[in-house]
């Protein structure tokens, strides 16, 4: 199973994460916790 890491924001701490994760930054908002998940509501 591979993991799933989530980063909130997109500001100078998001941004470093994402390259030392080396993953990409989605603008996807999120709505509710299940969707965080992966899952449908």
């Amino acid at each position: 199973m591979k993991n799933k890491i989530l980063i909130l924001g997109k500001g100078f701490i998001g941004t470093r994460l994402q390259k030392e994760f080396n993953c990409e930054i989605s603008d996807t908002r999120i709505q509710a916790f299940l969707e965080a998940e992966g899952k449908k509501i």
